[in-house]
């Protein structure tokens, strides 16, 4: 019913952390580990590894399009504490259908909730080259694609989720797609 609701104006969250969330909860994992991310883009890596150097981290390519965000030797402009265990500050580890937005985004301002968004777009969302002016979120996770949906709101952006039935090894899958068309792509 809202086509648009408040954007907190928390206070901003360390270096690339927004993007490094929506990164996880779209292509990525820290629950065993170090942090991975799968990723195939030249621009999506590049900004992997500012902010991995931004705190000082290393970031190790895993295979062809994985990235392991590692704690690098210590060094006196570095607190030498991993990936992993700052996250764990800001996130929840979850499998892929019982990931949510984290916590800390509901409250973040517009500069991190936009850092964020962009990058889980970069991860699981198309832009149809079928039809014009359609874009479409996939995820396993009916809750977190909810969530991005209310998110979306807070830019003014309105979009539909749906269910998707499909086939995956021989037997019935259940994901979901939030589905955003015309001229709240452009917004």
């Amino acid at each position: 019913v809202l086509r648009q609701t408040p954007i907190p104006e928390g206070q901003p969250l360390p270096y690339g952390f927004a993007a490094l969330m929506g990164y996880i909860t779209g292509d990525g994992s820290y629950a065993k580990g170090d942090v991975i991310i799968t990723a195939s883009e030249p621009e999506t890596v590049e900004h992997l590894q500012r902010i991995a150097d931004a705190h000082g981290w290393k970031l190790t390519r895993d295979g062809r399009f994985g990235y392991h965000i590692r704690n690098a030797v210590r060094t006196g402009s570095h607190d030498g504490t991993s990936a992993k265990e700052r996250l764990r500050e800001y996130m929840t580890p979850a499998k892929s259908a019982d990931k949510r937005v984290p916590a800390c985004i509901w409250q973040a301002n517009r500069d991190d909730l936009c850092a964020f968004l962009a990058a889980y777009f970069n991860c699981d969302a198309t832009v149809d080259g079928r039809q014009a002016g359609v874009v479409e979120f996939y995820s396993t996770s009916e809750g977190l694609l909810r969530d991005v949906q209310s998110l979306l709101i807070r830019l003014g952006v309105f979009s539909v989720l749906r269910a998707k039935r499909g086939r995956y090894l021989g037997k019935v899958h259940l994901s979901w797609r939030l589905v955003v068309t015309g001229g709240e792509v452009v917004r």
